[in-house]
């Protein structure tokens, strides 16, 4: 699908609030997540970071989305991109930077929540997530290290 940029839009930044649903046990812990995009048209723009809480999205991705009041509110996916997404946990911030600098030379993107022990990480449709799971294996061994896979583009 070809979405064609509004020339009044072109390369704005808007901030996108996506409304997130608890489980069972209060996760995640806030109502709502941000992401930063980058405004195709009126309707659509196209996800600019990486979620946090939000599955099945992606860096990347087109979605649409409604003005309600001065909020910008995610609306649908569009189009999918090419990345997968994997948030990872861990309280060892030595850890955390090794493994991030051995994903990005994976061309893997990675963003720190506002904690350090919380990351996000898109994944190229080039690399299998597996691979990146034995990566993540390898730190398992030294500490304690949780991951999630939040979208699979596989």
């Amino acid at each position: 699908m070809q979405i064609e940029k509004a020339k009044d839009t072109e390369n704005k930044n808007i901030k996108i609030l996506f409304k997130l649903e608890k489980d069972s046990d209060g996760y995640p812990p806030v109502d709502w997540e941000s992401l930063w995009a980058k405004q195709l048209d009126n309707n659509n723009c196209i996800i600019d970071n990486l979620p946090f809480y939000i599955y099945d999205l992606s860096f990347g991705d087109i979605i649409s989305f409604s003005k309600v009041n001065d909020d910008f509110h995610f609306d649908k996916l569009i189009e999918k991109s090419f990345y997968s997404l994997i948030r990872v946990y861990c309280k060892n911030k030595d850890i955390m930077e090794k493994l991030k600098l051995e994903l990005e030379l994976k061309n893997c993107k990675w963003e720190y929540s506002n904690t350090f022990s919380l990351a996000s990480i898109a994944i190229p449709k080039v690399i299998l997530l597996n691979e990146i799971e034995i990566i993540i294996s390898k730190y398992k061994n030294l500490d304690n290290i949780e991951y999630e896979i939040g979208c699979n583009r596989e």
